[in-house]
C-alpha cells in the first residue's frame, strides 16, 4: 500500500485532496495523510473556507482505493472543519494515559466514535 503525507498548514489541503483522487500507481490502494489539519482553522477566511470545501467534496465522493487520514492536535468543534469531520468521518482521538503515582509506565488509550456517514 502506497502513502503521502501533506501538510494543512502549508495550504495543501487541495493537493491532498487531488491526490485522494488519483489511483496510486505501484499499489492497489494507498493512505493519504493530511497532516496538522488544526492549522486550517487558522488560515484567513479565503482559504479556510477552500480547504474546507475542497475536504467536503472529497467526502461526498472519496476514493475506494485511498484511506484518508486527517490528523490534528485539536479541532474546535464549533467550527466548520470540526463540524464536517464529526458528521462525515471516523473520528479517533488518541493520546498517553498520565503516569499514576505507582510509576506505571506510560501507556496508549484511544477512544473512537463513528460520524453520521451519508453511504
Amino acid at each position: 500500500m502506497g502513502g503521502i503525507a501533506l501538510f494543512g498548514g502549508r495550504g495543501e489541503t487541495q493537493a491532498a485532496m487531488d491526490q485522494a483522487q488519483t489511483m496510486a500507481m505501484l499499489s492497489p490502494q494507498q493512505v493519504v495523510f493530511l497532516e496538522d489539519a488544526e492549522t486550517i482553522e487558522k488560515m484567513g477566511e479565503k482559504n479556510r473556507e477552500e480547504a474546507v470545501a475542497s475536504l467536503d467534496a472529497y467526502l461526498g465522493n472519496p476514493a475506494p482505493f485511498t484511506v484518508l487520514v486527517v490528523e490534528a492536535t485539536s479541532l474546535d468543534q464549533r467550527m466548520k472543519l470540526g463540524k464536517l469531520l464529526a458528521e462525515k468521518t471516523l473520528v479517533v482521538e488518541c493520546g498517553l494515559a498520565r503516569t499514576r503515582a505507582s510509576g506505571k509506565p506510560l501507556q496508549w488509550r484511544w477512544r473512537g466514535r463513528l460520524g453520521k456517514n451519508k453511504a
